[in-house]
């Protein structure tokens, strides 16, 4: 069943967060962040909220209830931010732990049908559910630890980030639109790396795996993509 494999992707995305926490050095622990440059903590608190947004709209779909209104993520996430920055890295993992299983408990209640079809769900605009997945939690996860890597001078480390969930993503007996979804993001990083000609074949790749025209329209306006555009943007 899907919801099995995806269970066992964010179990194991969620190992990659508490070994990221566990590697941190004493100054990067107690670091405070700023809404350009945030923390450790500010991450892994971000990510929480985001996972527990996810699982307040399936549960409302499950309950037959409406979806809650929801303001621009660029607002949301400086809210979000205000609002998390002073909390003890204590309270931050209790929620982050809080958050994974209660998204792990909310996809194991779903069947292949739920989590596949496209257009099953009027609040993800035809696409399926599996893509909010990767985008409230799994791939969310790593694109925040790569960024932080990024910020410090570690581009290495952010190429692996992402190298390896993709791959776990591609390995697993995951719909070929889940495949494509992962590959468009490497693509964007590859891109916006410089890394013109292995951004161009992860993209080729996407586009032939998702089977709508989405991902398609989004990159001939993706600002990431912007170099294998050429000069002309």
């Amino acid at each position: 069943m899907l919801s099995a494999i995806l269970v066992r992707l964010l179990d194991e995305a969620r190992h990659d967060e508490l070994l990221f926490v566990h590697d941190l050095g004493a100054d990067e622990r107690e670091a405070g962040g700023t809404p350009d440059r945030w923390s450790a903590r500010d991450h892994v608190a971000h990510l929480a909220y985001w996972r527990q947004r996810l699982v307040d709209r399936v549960e409302a779909e499950q309950r037959g209830e409406s979806q809650p209104e929801l303001e621009p993520w660029e607002t949301m996430n400086a809210k979000v931010f205000e609002e998390h920055r002073n909390r003890s890295w204590p309270e931050v993992s209790a929620e982050a732990e809080r958050s994974h299983a209660a998204l792990r408990t909310c996809i194991e209640r779903l069947d292949d049908e739920d989590l596949a079809t496209f257009g099953r769900f009027d609040w993800m605009d035809g696409r399926p559910l599996h893509d909010a997945v990767m985008g409230f939690a799994y791939e969310h996860q790593q694109l925040h630890l790569a960024q932080y890597h990024i910020e410090r001078g570690d581009l290495p480390k952010a190429r692996q980030v992402h190298e390896r969930s993709v791959a776990r993503v591609v390995a697993a007996d995951t719909p070929a639109a889940l495949k494509g979804l992962v590959l468009y993001n490497l693509a964007c990083f590859r891109a916006l790396h410089d890394e013109l000609e292995q951004a161009q074949a992860a993209l080729d790749r996407a586009l032939a795996l998702y089977p709508t025209p989405y991902l398609a329209e989004i990159a001939r306006a993706d600002p990431d993509l912007a170099p294998l555009r050429g000069p002309a943007g």
